[in-house]
């Protein structure tokens, strides 16, 4: 059980040290929770295994199958249900990329105008200076084409 508090506390550190360097709160729980899982994974997984040769002796198989099972369901608590907890407390929400809610944002939603007017009948723009003519005039048939 200590190595469970021990990696809950690292966990919600690493999410309250990310919270401070100004991401909000959901992105800092992902984030931690991704950077967290490989530590916390080994030190079970070092843990258990360290247990395996204990699994050959009659005393100690039980002690050493509750500690590796207990230890991998740690794990899971640990990884899993700290950070919905953590989110459910501190009431994370969930702001997709490119939302106006969104402060990562780049774009200024409000700042941002498009003109979408439809032009009046017969009005044409004419071609940019530095563009190719592409009028029908300029253009040459190849030999067989007819027109129609």
């Amino acid at each position: 059980s200590g190595m469970l508090i021990k990696n809950a506390i690292v966990l919600i550190d690493e999410v309250n040290a990310q919270g401070a360097s100004g991401k909000d709160t959901f992105t800092a729980i992902v984030d931690s929770g991704a950077s967290r899982l490989r530590p916390v994974a080994m030190a079970a997984i070092t843990t258990s295994l360290g247990m395996t040769p204990l699994l050959g002796d009659a005393f100690f198989v039980a002690m050493a199958v509750t500690i590796s099972f207990g230890l991998g369901f740690a794990t899971i608590l640990t990884m899993v249900v700290v950070p919905v907890l953590y989110a459910i407390f501190f009431r994370a929400k969930y702001v997709r990329p490119g939302d106006p809610d969104d402060p990562s944002s780049p774009v200024d939603r409000q700042a941002v105008t498009i003109d979408m007017s439809v032009p009046e009948q017969g009005s044409v723009d004419p071609p940019a200076a530095d563009s190719p003519a592409t009028d029908s005039a300029s253009v040459e048939p190849e030999p067989g084409d007819t027109e129609g």
